[in-house]
């Protein structure tokens, strides 16, 4: 299967400013983290030498905390890159888009795929970058609680839903010293990493 974008389905993806204006989850704490998520003089120094046009496309939801996390960081790549546009396409709504990466053995979200002007594929970021994976995996060993609620074959979805939530908005306010302590400056260097860039 190839790749479900091109010059037309690229303008029916959403800006940010769209994405953010239709969010039923996370609304409020990602207009926070817009806010406050800025580039660091060092970060930028990574990404000025981009020197050529690439769209970035995001495929994600509006509950996804990973991409609470990086939509901020990637629109400020973004902002520092005036060859660089983004479009967001929302899973569920984007179902091509979704066989495409699950074919490719991609479940998670967001992705973040970097195309250039023909619409081909540079690259491609999934999740979160490998330090955020393993300060996460180091909260989940600490809160075995919350990974026996999470695993539980006994409880409904809901039910699940419901006993998760203090633990996932504690967590949610520690990711955020998480980021500013030196997890964005890891996914803006796997980024420009990923875009050739220094």
């Amino acid at each position: 299967m190839g790749l479900p974008i091109n010059k037309e389905s690229w303008q029916l993806g959403l800006e940010l400013d769209n994405f953010v204006e239709g969010m039923q989850t996370n609304r409020l704490d990602m207009l926070r983290r817009l806010k406050i998520v800025k580039l660091s003089e060092s970060e930028v120094k990574l990404l000025i030498n981009l020197d050529r046009t690439v769209h970035a496309l995001v495929m994600t939801e509006d509950w996804c905390g990973d991409s609470l996390m990086n939509l901020p960081i990637l629109l400020r790549i973004v902002e520092t890159l005036p060859q660089m546009d983004l479009r967001i396409f929302i899973r569920h709504e984007w179902r091509e888009l979704e066989a495409y990466f699950q074919e490719r053995g991609i479940m998670h979200i967001p992705v973040l795929l970097f195309l250039d002007t023909d619409y081909k594929e540079i690259g491609i970021w999934v999740e979160r970058s490998k330090a955020a994976s393993e300060r996460l995996a180091n909260w989940v060993s600490s809160h075995p609680v919350y990974e026996a609620i999470r695993t539980s074959a006994e409880l409904s979805r809901e039910e699940k839903r419901a006993r998760l939530a203090p633990f996932l908005a504690e967590r949610q306010l520690e990711m955020d010293d998480w980021y500013q302590g030196g997890l964005q400056s890891t996914t803006v260097a796997e980024i420009a990493a990923l875009l050739n860039v220094n």
